[in-house]
């Protein structure tokens, strides 16, 4: 790790910078490019794949603020920010968060829509039933 910080350090100095529009820097040194391209990412809004990583992570917000929320009922809510939300939780395997936020969600929202229900039934079962 230190030997890359290294190269990373040394390709930075060496590298030659070409100043943009509104002070954005850019590089066309393709040892800086390779060395940061998984480190950081500036999403382009003129891309469908990054306006929907920005969206989901909105709706995924929502959904965290569903889940911390001390309500019993949830009366307004977004159904999308809750089918993300059970998305991720189920990708991570955290079962107690589904479960937690579909008691707060009025049982027929969650009995009309197939994927929540699926979700919901599969963390109930996985969590050792109800």
């Amino acid at each position: 790790m230190r030997k890359q910080n290294e190269i990373f350090q040394t390709n930075l100095v060496s590298a030659k910078y070409e100043v943009r529009r509104r002070g954005i820097r850019r590089t066309a040194h393709h040892a800086l490019l390779r060395e940061a391209k998984d480190r950081w990412y500036v999403p382009d809004p003129n891309k469908a794949g990054d306006l929907e990583k920005l969206r989901e992570r909105s709706l995924f917000k929502e959904f965290e603020e569903y889940w911390i929320s001390s309500q019993k009922r949830l009366k307004v809510f977004r159904l999308e920010a809750v089918r993300i939300g059970f998305k991720k939780a189920w990708q991570e395997r955290d079962y107690a968060t589904i479960i937690t936020v579909a008691r707060k969600v009025p049982e027929n929202v969650l009995q009309e829509d197939p994927k929540l229900l699926m979700w919901y039934d599969q963390a109930v079962t996985r969590m050792g039933g109800e």
